[in-house]
């Protein structure tokens, strides 16, 4: 590029009304916290605008910057107010986030990107993808996820763009000579101790996933560095990685640190024969450091006009709860089991409307985690864990008309008992607006923490508006 083109500044950004409408009207985490119905699951706006300065051809300059408010509470007068913009880092500078209960601004990404010598080093606050799987973690696992204001229920296309917490890490990408590859690219990532962990919604919440009777001091795994690095190239038309990561868990392990009796959230609890009292368990989130590897592999099969893929990552030391001892009322210890997780996928563009354009996601994906030993000496937020787990996940996007119309869908199946469907359709006006309408629809009698059918309350429609800049 000339450099008369430099310097050079560019900005985009958008402006999103959103609102969920309830069809559950409940939540029953939220007993005797908020045990009326309500209509209004979200009303929130979101306000973010990205700056692109480029200094010159070996350095480039990027922030995006948004802002969110929560209305929820002030729309529907029968959901009691909650705090909309809750996270372990509010008021922290260093996160470079100021918030109220109800808005929220931040610097979301800072970064430099250097490039020196074949080199490309990005420093700052960013997101790093590893991940190839549609809608699934298994090697995209290097950033927390920010699930305080809708959990995962965004249109299912935008994977997590906009919940991947962002943190402040180096990252050098180079390339490597290797006459057996087409392309080998070697990258290298270090947070030097800025790691926070997994963000929840808030008690209260319309989505808020933690009973109200269980009580969790969450420590920060602040301080603990994360360090990984992933090693990519093309042989014979696959795209091959392997990927090594050491970082402290996002999730928190839970540790009871007791129960005390709360006459208005806590459980009715059997203490003795013939004796019950309403009991608020006490616990702590830690956060182990855990080690993992994997890879992945894409391949282009002609005569199926298809992308096969396989991701997997095994942690040979995942912490878990211990389950509890005879006579302990809940876990009060960690403990490790080696971990499998892989996703198999069929990626394939296919027209299935006459005269219109070839779908931009037809996709087929298998999802398992397998834990090594009984599973009978473990638990994960308090429930029993299977030796294995399955979903299996089909994923459809058809364009019509010119695209300026997209059909979308979302189906996500538990063999256990339970499902995920995410009907939807988003549309274009002119080159500015965008209107989404979806639905997520959960459920089944798979209704231990953590899986799908412990979502059913969060049933809804959403409708959602965007103006882009």
């Amino acid at each position: 590029m000339p450099a008369a083109e430099y310097p050079r500044l560019d900005a985009t950004g958008f402006v999103r009304l959103e609102s969920a409408l309830s069809l559950d009207g409940r939540n029953p985490n939220n007993r005797g916290i908020d045990d009326t119905g309500h209509t209004v699951n979200l009303a929130r706006s979101f306000a973010q605008l990205e700056l692109i300065y480029d200094r010159s051809a070996a350095l480039r300059l990027y922030g995006k910057f948004r802002v969110m408010t929560e209305q929820a509470a002030d729309l529907d007068r029968s959901l009691r107010d909650f705090d909309g913009c809750p996270a372990g880092f509010r008021g922290d500078g260093w996160r470079l986030r100021v918030s109220s209960e109800h808005v929220c601004a931040e610097a979301w990404e800072l970064y430099a990107d250097v490039s020196i010598r074949g080199a490309w080093l990005r420093i700052g606050k960013q997101q790093v993808v590893w991940g190839e799987t549609l809608g699934r973690r298994v090697l995209d696992v290097v950033n927390p996820l920010d699930l305080t204001w809708h959990l995962f229920l965004e249109p299912f296309s935008e994977e997590f763009d906009n919940i991947r917490v962002p943190q402040w890490m180096l990252r050098v990408t180079a390339p490597l000579a290797n006459r057996w590859s087409e392309e080998t690219v070697l990258e290298i990532i270090a947070n030097p101790g800025d790691s926070i962990s997994t963000q929840l919604p808030a008690p209260g919440s319309p989505y808020n996933p933690l009973p109200s009777f269980v009580a969790v001091d969450d420590e920060p795994a602040r301080g603990h560095w994360t360090v990984g690095g992933r090693l990519s190239e093309n042989v014979l038309g696959a795209s091959l990685s392997a990927v090594a990561l050491s970082k402290p868990v996002d999730d928190g392990v839970l540790r009871s640190r007791g129960a005390a009796v709360d006459r208005i959230l806590g459980l009715p609890t059997v203490v003795a024969p013939g004796n019950t009292l309403p009991l608020r368990f006490a616990n702590q989130g830690v956060h182990p450091r855990v080690f993992l590897a994997g890879g992945s592999a894409n391949y282009f099969a002609r005569a199926l006009g298809a992308v096969l893929r396989l991701e997997a990552a095994f942690a040979p030391d995942q912490p878990y709860q211990k389950a509890p001892a005879p006579g302990e009322q809940a876990p009060t210890h960690v403990r490790r089991r080696a971990t499998w997780r892989y996703a198999l996928s069929v990626d394939r563009p296919t027209i299935l409307f006459p005269g219109a354009d070839a779908t931009t996601i037809l996709s087929l994906t298998f999802f398992e985690t397998v834990v090594a030993g009984a599973p009978r000496g473990i638990r994960a937020g308090g429930a029993r864990v299977n030796q294995t787990a399955e979903q299996l996940t089909f994923a459809l996007s058809q364009g019509v008309w010119r695209k300026l119309l997209f059909l979308e869908l979302l189906a996500n199946y538990d063999p256990d008992g339970a499902y995920w469907l995410q009907p939807g359709a988003r549309a274009t006006v002119g080159d500015r607006w965008r209107v989404d309408l979806f639905a997520n629809l959960l459920g089944g009698g798979e209704k231990r923490p953590g899986r799908l059918g412990a979502l059913g309350f969060a049933d809804e429609v959403v409708l959602r508006g965007s103006y882009g800049f």
